[in-house]
């Protein structure tokens, strides 16, 4: 995967070049764009990690 290619975002269906992200856990495969990482993935991250802390 190159950084000037050309992907879809497995979130929100957008186009975007870059490497894309890690869309877990809010997709399991494929790549995301920086919106969705941003507004979509990190907060969901943020919320698993929250919910574990609180189970202790």
């Amino acid at each position: 995967m190159s950084s000037e290619e050309e992907h879809i975002c497995c979130i929100c269906g957008k186009r975007f070049k870059g490497y894309g992200h890690n869309p877990d856990p809010v997709k399991v495969e494929g790549c995301c764009c920086d919106e969705c990482n941003e507004k979509i993935v990190l907060p969901a991250r943020e919320e698993q990690i929250r919910k574990i802390i609180e189970s202790w």
